[in-house]
């Protein structure tokens, strides 16, 4: 076999193998061992000694060749006697040297006495260079010596001869016989003829072998021009063993150069337009071909003698950017060129060349501008020159205006869009080539003047002003108001303000550099004048401030706004204002004003003194109210307490109990004076605080009482029952009796409370039933308990108190047999205990002995099984299936017992195998050969176990052969069974034939039970087929899809008459539709 060595890589030069130190390219031979193989033993050998090829030992066909293309001649080579032809490829032949190999022999032939070991030669179909000379006439010459370098100064074209690594002499016409001397013959043709028998052996001081590179040896060379085939041999020394390794027939080596001879070229991209370039790519002669990846393409300019190198890339045949000029494309195969300079795949596209049109010239010129902003007069004119064909020109603006010239070449006038005065000119010629400029007028900004103003407020007022905004222009702009004597320079924009100006007519004038004006005038006027009355009521009762003050107002301009303010600047209501001076204001729309003094006159304010006595006991009613020195007001005064004193009146003293009144005097008019609060104070009720430390549990005597008091006059003390002289005080070791505790203040006031110590019922905790357990093992005792007594919530306890489980009461279940003491426990540490005990009767319980069965699959294993415990009668079975006791198999089972209370227990026992068996069973089937035959097999290989094997099949006959036969389609199960008894089962299924149909051609629907009905067999493992039948006039009289329906000869329920009837079956959408005829009988 054969075999490119070039790892991911299709073309002749890739890089260098993995493991190759040399960087050459190579094609080898991959191994294909066939043949006889024969051992001898194999003297040792010395130069020179001739050997008979029928003599190898061993005979393999994987001999690995690496074919190396390491020269190409492009323009050949001129030798001494003879010339190479240009273009020929000079390639070398490796032997690889297997790895068990100690020494490389040589080449070997022996078709005559051994045809494993075939003649060896070339095949090249359009020759190769084979070098003759009169040096070496009429023998021939040494093919050994055709790679000394020592006959290179002589014959130089000797590098490139053909050869092999061999001699050869003529000894019997017609025939290539290796003998002594050896020398290829005078006439032998390297290209063509092959040596039939021969070789020469010889050992590593042979020049030759000595050179042995990365495990391989040169055995051959060849130099031809395009793709060639070889068969060789080698014998290799390994040991005492001669090994022969040989190709697989011929081996074809491809002409790796052919993409690269004759390379074309595509234009895809021309010329158009002055300034654009062109886009070429290059492309291999024969469509059929493909450029390697490794290929260097050169862009050249071929300009003069010398060549110009424009652009250089490695894999990528397309040049784009290519200017006008002349142009060609060189090819080189970089791979190779790196290991063999130029000696690579190399050529030349022919000349191409690109022709680019004249330039466009255009001029364009601003003729007139613009000088205002209002104006719209700019032109311009251009002139062209240049470009091919017609000349179209145009101006266009960025809205997208377009304008044509006039007869002149002018554009205009022109005006300018949001202040953008740019023209784009385009000049396009015939093959679409455009030229272009831009040309800017000018865009004034127009003047702009813009005043706003305020009037004279009040008549005779100069309060006016403006503001004027003035912007635009060119270049510096003039402003001017001469009515106030005004003149500013500016430019860009300005601002002026004016104030105190009288009424009157005011003009603004704007003038630019251009000459260009902007003017307005301005109007200011003065409004009418203001007249204002008053009409004044003043304040009835001191204090008040209802006083009133209403203006009359006459003249000058709405909306008027109305103030009153006094003499601090505050606001005053005037409606709602007090005794004073007032400043009324009245200010008009114009923002006039009339500003006047106003006074608003009232009563005294009513004055007096009062004193207040409190209560000196707590509820009483004799607190006291005294007035005195009343004064102001109008008429006599009278004095007053809110709320209305419940004591009695003394003249101007009020006798009250503890509370807050307001105190005040009223006139006769019924003007009141201010409200003062007097306050009538009464000390705190005496309050007694008792605090309680119950008894702690039943019986204790441990009460505390605490006695604290607040409220009274001065210090409080416990009168009775016991005397304490100072509060608080404690009373200790109280029993469950009520107090009466009275307390005084130091006015002799008291107070007096009922108190009793809480003395807590007994903790009790008592057992109302328990609940036994039916099963022993079993955990459904119970105990039902109630609690009750205590202090706080109660806590149960399971064990100690110590060392103990709190529970609760409705979870004492599902106990196992045991003594149980509980405890009960109260917030105080109260407790109560008792000890329950739970009983059980003894578990149910199995007692299993096991046998295990003889050997894997037997069932003479045997369990003897008993129970012990329970209650009464016990009985036990297997769960899940029914077992003999007696001949049990190898496994896993399953008891269940239970006795007459019943208990149940469970168990689980295994019985296992004294033997192992060691067969091993492999099942093989073979389908059925179509529809409805039993001609399928089964068989049952069996490696191991005791012999002789039985088997029992499951099919009708019980076949007791290895092999089943005349099966149906179906599942088949087979014991196997070998001599000690061991026994193994298994399935085998014999599959159906899916491809073969099976179509009746008759049918006889007359009810004999005989061809009634007619169906397609083997339709069913077709899902979407469909079946159709036809009569003879084509109309549909049965279909069926899919097509496993049967027919009885009969359409719309009527038998069809007796006839031939034509059917069309399609196994599934799109196949071939199978026809055919079926015969209707009777």
């Amino acid at each position: 076999m054969f075999q490119w060595v070039l790892p991911a890589c299709v073309s002749l030069f890739c890089a260098p193998s993995e493991g190759r130190g040399d960087g050459l390219s190579t094609q080898s031979t991959g191994p294909k061992t066939m043949g006889a193989q024969q051992r001898f033993p194999f003297l040792p050998l010395i130069a020179g000694l001739l050997f008979t090829l029928s003599a190898h030992a061993q005979v393999n066909y994987d001999l690995e060749v690496e074919v190396v293309q390491d020269t190409v001649l492009y323009d050949g080579f001129a030798g001494t006697d003879m010339n190479v032809p240009a273009g020929f490829r000079r390639y070398r032949l490796y032997a690889v040297i297997p790895d068990n190999a100690e020494i490389m022999l040589g080449v070997a032939a022996d078709a005559g006495a051994n045809p494993a070991i075939p003649a060896f030669g070339y095949d090249a179909g359009c020759g190769c260079f084979e070098f003759s000379s009169p040096l070496f006439a009429p023998t021939g010459y040494n093919s050994g010596a055709a790679i000394n370098a020592g006959f290179y100064a002589i014959s130089p074209e000797l590098q490139y001869d053909t050869w092999w690594t061999t001699h050869v002499a003529e000894s019997t016409p017609g025939t290539n016989v290796i003998e002594p001397p050896g020398t290829f013959p005078v006439g032998f043709n390297a290209c063509s003829d092959e040596v039939i028998q021969g070789g020469l052996l010889v050992t590593n001081a042979d020049p030759i072998h000595a050179t042995v590179n990365n495990d391989r040896a040169l055995i051959g060379q060849i130099t031809t021009c395009e793709a060639f085939s070889f068969r060789v041999c080698v014998a290799f020394q390994s040991g005492l063993d001669v090994i022969t390794s040989c190709t697989d027939g011929f081996v074809e080596i491809n002409d790796l150069c052919a993409p690269m001879i004759d390379p074309q070229f595509s234009v895809l991209e021309d010329i158009q337009c002055f300034g654009d370039s062109a886009t070429v790519q290059v492309l291999p002669n024969n469509a059929g071909d493909a450029f390697n990846a490794t290929v260097e393409y050169s862009l050249f300019e071929v300009s003069g003698a010398n060549p110009v190198l424009v652009g250089q890339q490695v894999g990528n045949p397309t040049f784009s950017g290519i200017p006008d000029g002349d142009y060609y494309v060189a090819l080189v195969d970089t791979a190779q060129t790196v290991a063999f300079s130029t000696n690579t795949c190399r050529d030349t596209t022919a000349v191409f060349t690109f022709v680019a049109p004249d330039e466009i010239g255009l001029t364009a010129t601003l003729t007139q501008d613009n000088l205002c902003g209002t104006d719209d007069i700019a032109t311009i004119c251009h002139e062209v020159t240049g470009g091919s064909g017609g000349l179209t020109t145009t101006a266009s603006n960025a809205l997208g205006l377009t304008l044509s010239p006039d007869a002149d070449g002018c554009f205009g006038p022109l005006q300018c869009f949001g202040g953008d005065g740019a023209y784009t000119i385009t000049t396009t010629d015939a093959s679409g080539c455009m030229a272009d400029t831009t040309i800017t007028i000018s865009c004034p900004e127009a003047l702009f003047l813009d005043f706003s103003s305020t009037e004279v407020s009040c008549t005779g007022y100069s309060d006016a002003t403006f503001t004027a905004t003035a912007a635009g222009g060119t270049g510096t702009v003039v402003f001017e108001v001469p009515e106030v004597a005004v003149m500013i320079d500016f430019e860009g924009s300005v601002e002026y303000d004016q104030a105190d100006l009288p009424s009157g007519t005011y003009t603004f004038t704007l003038t630019d550099e251009n000459g260009c004006t902007l003017s307005d005038v301005l109007e200011i006027e003065e409004p009418d004048g203001l007249a204002v009355t008053y009409a004044v009521t003043d304040v009835a009762c001191a204090g008040d401030c209802n006083g009133l003050l209403l203006a009359n107002i006459d003249g000058g301009a709405l909306p008027y706004v109305i103030s009153v303010t006094d003499f601090d600047g505050m606001d005053a209501n005037p409606g709602q204002l007090c005794p004073g001076d007032y400043i009324h204001t009245t200010q008009d729309g114009n923002l006039c004003e009339v500003v006047d003094t106003l006074s608003i006159q009232g009563p005294d304010t009513i004055n007096f003194t009062f004193s207040v006595s409190n209560v000196p006991c707590s509820g009483a009613d004799n607190g006291q109210i005294c007035l005195d020195s009343l004064t102001g007001g109008t008429g006599p005064l009278t004095p007053q307490l809110v709320p209305l004193p419940t004591g009695s009146v003394n003249g101007l003293c009020f006798d009250v109990p503890a509370g807050t009144y307001d105190v005040l005097v009223q006139d006769s008019v019924g003007c009141t004076s201010a409200f003062f609060p007097a306050v009538i104070e009464e000390p705190a009720n005496i309050e007694i605080l008792p605090f309680i430390t119950p008894i702690s549990c039943t019986g204790a005597g441990d009460g505390i009482l605490v006695v604290n008091a607040v409220g009274g006059s001065g210090d409080l003390e416990l009168i009775s029952p016991f005397v304490f002289p100072t509060l608080p005080d404690t009373l200790f070791n109280l029993g469950g009796d009520s107090l009466t505790l009275v307390v005084a203040d130091t006015l002799g006031c008291i107070d007096s409370v009922v108190v009793a110590i809480p003395e807590p019922d007994p903790v009790d905790v008592e057992v109302l039933g328990t609940v036994f357990p039916g099963c022993g093992g079993d955990c459904t005792g119970g105990i039902e308990v109630a609690v009750s007594g205590g202090t706080g919530a109660l806590t149960l306890y399971q064990g100690t108190i110590s060392d103990s489980t709190s529970v609760v009461v409705s979870n004492l279940v599902n106990l196992c047999a045991d003594t149980y003491v509980l405890y009960l426990s109260d917030e105080e540490q109260c407790l109560d205990s008792t000890t329950v005990t739970i009983e059980e009767p003894d578990p149910l319980l199995f007692d299993i002995t096991i046998q295990n069965v003889t050997c894997t699959g037997m069932n003479d294993g045997v369990a003897i099984i008993g129970t012990v415990g329970g209650s009464g009668e016990t009985a036990w079975e297997f769960v899940g299936e029914d077992v003999d006791v007696l001949n049990l198999f190898e496994g896993e089972y399953s008891v269940a017992a239970a006795d007459t209370a019943g208990c149940t227990a469970d168990s689980t026992f295994t019985v296992a195998a004294d033997i192992v068996t060691d067969m091993v069973v492999e099942i093989f089937t073979s389908p059925v050969t179509c529809w409805q035959t039993s001609d399928g097999t089964a068989t049952a290989a069996v490696a191991g176990g005791q012999q002789p094997i039985q088997y029992e099949w499951s099919d009708a006959g019980g076949q007791t052969t290895a092999t089943a036969i005349g099966l149906s389609e179906d599942v088949y199960s087979v014991t196997v069974t070998d001599d000690i008894g061991c026994t193994l089962g298994f399935l085998a299924t014999v599959e159906p034939t899916e491809d073969c149909l099976f179509i009746a051609d008759a049918l006889t629907p007359n009810a004999d039970g005989i061809n009634d009905r007619w169906v397609v067999g083997g339709l069913e493992f077709f899902p979407q087929s469909e079946v159709e039948v036809f009569n003879r006039w084509g109309q549909l009289m049965f279909r069926s899809k899919p097509g496993t329906t049967w027919w009885d000869g009969t359409f719309n329920g009527a038998l069809l008459p007796a006839s031939d009837y034509y059917y069309v079956i399609t196994v599934f959408p799109g196949a071939q539709p199978i026809t055919g005829t079926v015969t209707l009988k009777y």
